[in-house]
């Protein structure tokens, strides 16, 4: 038996039984709200097609949008005197940011959707053609927005085109509900009497074409809200629907439509969420549901579940072995990816400046080659409070990315449990692929390596966040954006540093996770500081070594080598570190930290007490030391001497003592400029300037 063709009831389309959606009442409601005046009884079971329901939802999402500032406005507005109220003035003391004043001083806020606009608008300030449209259709589709309540009135472009297709879409539906009262009366069938929409289509086919066309069903345009149609439903009770021409209305730029952070097409209606997409919509409305209610895709490997069944494929992706993988590869390098999408974002390695897209920011002058990384950089300039922050169950962390999130959830797993991914040369291994990938970079051949470098001195990196954060160094202190810690006065033009600011002086030790070590009691806030640890228990064959290029110096650290190397550059050439409060100048960053002390009242310094004694210290470093004494030599790993029987506790010392061993034509000594004293050591060049 064959099954009667499924017709929509707002475009009457023929559509297949999968693309269809009924109408209940709900989205009779929906339909109301947009003027779409249409009488569903005379179908049993009305429907409408995936295209019909994409135009009502995007039409109702933008409906929405117009009347939210539209209630936006009216407590401002005076209905006794009638004042127009300045949109922009309204808006800055809603949102109490100070931030928006200089951001809206060369813009205009949309008088629909409320969307700063820089150019490509229509104001609706005086007379013409184009204004009286965009007025007419405005009046049209949404007649409980009054243009009047607002002075300097404009219009967006995305705002023009949606109100076009709302035009279209309420004069098409018009012309559907034309047809059918045509047939009721063609056939003597009562208005509410239910009909066969096939039998309508049919008859539209037959006897209706040329009423149909006789009206313009796209309206790229223009309406003349004086001008009538002329066609057969004049002689029906209804009121006919506006003609439509064809005209274009001018925009008054023609520059490139900027990025912005909003959307206008689909709009979620919990939240302020919008997106181009349907299907990103149709993704997030996922957070709004209860975890009991969600659809959850259990992977059969390993138990993790998921959302989304393409998350699921992705996921399933690493438990295959690779030579089952379909890899997709890059033509300039080999580099390589599960996914494609990967693939094109790498692709941008390779486009020359001048060849990409770039997405700006309209708040700051940031621009990246990535829409996502937009995204992100847009949370910046938001307020914390308006921020969704993901916060994790187990402890005070949150993040502002879902991602960071999950990075952050993984510290909470068991070490065993967690995915490894190991370096194929020499066997590291680590639980984040980013980790993985930086240190691959030791490996590469130095000509293999592309190279970030500063424009302003030369300094160069393999890293981008690294010359990201060496930049701020050549940034005036004025106009550098400080990260200030809200329990002391520090603050820093890192924010990482910041980070490790709180944890090492204002965390409660109960609340750390601390680091420790395998091999002796010492323990770390920090991991990287037990990862340099552990260097001391190497065997120094295992260590990879960093050398200077001038002399024999060699550390197990780089940063101490970068140290070490302005023993060789020229005062001239030194950029000196100077207290602000004395004429201390230094080379060294923790030096003229570690001066400030002497500058603070001792009761706002730190001190760090010993409990075997009433020793106490400014410097950690002081202290630690001290900490020696109170050890026996089995205790404590000893340092000796390769060339005598020398042996101490303490590395500082070992220091000094092979200095004996040197030849003199080999030492760097320190001379006083005021007599012809000279010292190996630095320290007591300092006790022999107290002479002077």
């Amino acid at each position: 038996m064959n099954k009667k063709p499924k017709i929509c009831r707002l475009c009457c389309n023929v559509s297949s039984e999968e693309n269809l959606e009924e109408i209940g009442e709900l989205t009779k409601d929906v339909l109301d709200v947009l003027l779409i005046n249409m009488n569903m009884n005379v179908s049993k079971r009305p429907v409408m097609c995936s295209c019909c329901s994409g135009k009502v939802h995007g039409l109702f999402a933008f409906k929405s949008g117009c009347m939210y500032t539209e209630d936006f406005i009216a407590p401002f507005v005076d209905s006794e005197t009638q004042n127009q109220v300045d949109l922009k003035e309204v808006y800055i003391r809603e949102k109490g940011l100070k931030v928006l004043v200089e951001i809206l001083r060369d813009r205009n806020l949309c008088r629909l959707c409320m969307k700063a606009v820089e150019d490509k608008f229509v104001s609706l300030d005086g007379l013409g053609k184009q204004i009286s449209s965009v007025k007419a259709m405005v009046s049209r589709c949404t007649p409980e927005v009054n243009l009047d309540s607002t002075k300097n009135a404009v219009v967006c472009e995305a705002c023009i085109d949606c109100l076009k297709d709302y035009c279209n879409f309420l004069e098409s539906c018009a012309n559907v509900e034309r047809s059918i009262e045509l047939y009721h009366r063609e056939n003597g069938i009562g208005e509410n009497e239910q009909v066969n929409l096939s039998e309508v289509l049919e008859f539209n086919m037959t006897h209706f074409v040329n009423e149909v066309s006789a009206v313009s069903v796209h309206v790229p345009v223009k309406m003349e809200v004086d001008e009538f149609c002329n066609d057969a439903s004049e002689t029906s009770e209804q009121k006919p629907f506006p003609k439509i021409e064809t005209q274009e209305i001018k925009i008054e730029s023609t520059e490139n439509w900027p990025l912005t952070e909003d959307c206008t097409r689909y709009s979620c209606y919990v939240c302020d969420y919008k997106s181009e997409r349907k299907k990103d919509l149709t993704k997030h409305k996922l957070t709004h549901k209860d975890p009991s209610d969600k659809k959850l895709y259990k992977c059969n490997v390993c138990g993790h579940r998921m959302k989304q069944a393409v998350n699921m494929k992705t996921h399933m992706l690493r438990h295959k072995d690779p030579s089952q993988i379909e890899w997709f590869r890059c033509d300039f390098c080999d580099y390589k990816s599960k996914h494609k999408s990967y693939l094109a974002s790498h692709m941008l390695v390779h486009k020359q400046d001048s060849d990409i897209d770039w997405y700006t920011c309209q708040y700051c002058d940031y621009k990246t080659k990535r829409k996502a990384q937009l995204r992100m950089h847009f949370l910046t300039h938001k307020d914390e409070s308006e921020i969704k922050w993901y916060r994790c169950d187990l402890c005070e962390y949150k993040a502002k990315q879902i991602s960071n999130l999950k990075t952050h959830m993984a510290t909470h797993e068991d070490a065993s449990n967690r995915q490894k991914y190991k370096c194929h040369v020499c066997g590291h291994k680590t639980t984040q692929k980013v980790h993985l990938k930086t240190h691959m970079m030791q490996h590469k051949d130095v000509s293999e390596i592309d190279w970030h470098e500063c424009n302003l001195c030369g300094f160069k990196s393999k890293f981008r966040y690294s010359l990201k954060n060496h930049m701020l160094k050549h940034v005036d202190s004025l106009e550098v954006e400080w990260h200030k810690c809200n329990l002391c006065d520090h603050k820093t033009r890192y924010r990482v540093a910041l980070r490790r600011h709180i944890l090492s002086m204002h965390k409660d030790p109960s609340l750390v996770k601390w680091f420790e070590c395998t091999v002796c009691d010492y323990k770390a806030k920090q991991k990287i500081n037990l990862q340099t640890h552990m260097l001391q228990h190497k065997d120094p064959s295992e260590i990879k070594w960093y050398r200077c290029d001038r002399c024999d110096y060699k550390a197990k650290r780089k940063e101490h080598v970068n140290s070490h190397m302005l023993r060789h550059k020229d005062d001239s050439e030194i950029d000196w570190l100077k207290c602000s409060l004395c004429e201390f100048q230094t080379k060294h960053r923790v030096s003229l930290r570690s001066h400030m002390l002497v500058h603070k009242d001792p009761s706002e310094v730190k001190w760090y007490k010993c409990k075997s004694c009433d020793f106490k210290a400014k410097r950690k470093t002081n202290f630690q030391n001290h900490l020696l004494v109170h050890k026996s030599a089995s205790e404590v790993q000893l340092r000796k001497c390769s060339l005598c029987e020398f042996t101490t506790k303490h590395s500082s010392s070992m220091r000094v003592h092979k200095l004996m061993h040197k030849d003199p034509s080999e030492v760097e000594w320190h001379e006083c400029h005021q007599c012809g004293f000279k010292a190996r050591q630095k320290s007591n060049l300092k006790t022999h300037m107290r002479i002077h």
